[in-house]
């Protein structure tokens, strides 16, 4: 039980670094963001980038159609895609 609380509190760790990059995004001091995702979520997806390209219309958005493993281990390993 203590190993699921302390993998929670990574995953809740990486969620807020992930918003402050979003918000570092709609600032403008990165050009590109690198999205994996599945087939499957593309009806959460794509109004999810609209909105963000309405609000940093300068950001260059790159999709990576990636397995439910590679998914859960890029999360697991907070993998940046644009490397």
């Amino acid at each position: 039980m203590r190993a699921h609380l302390e993998e929670a509190r990574e995953l809740l760790k990486r969620t807020d670094e992930s918003v402050e990059k979003v918000r570092a995004l709609v600032r403008g001091e990165y050009t590109e963001l690198h999205v994996g995702y599945r087939v499957s979520t593309m009806e959460i997806l794509l109004p999810a980038l609209a909105m963000f390209q309405k609000a940093a219309p300068d950001v260059k958005v790159l999709l990576h159609d990636l397995t439910f493993d590679e998914l859960i281990a890029g999360l697991r390993n907070a993998k940046d895609l644009s490397q």
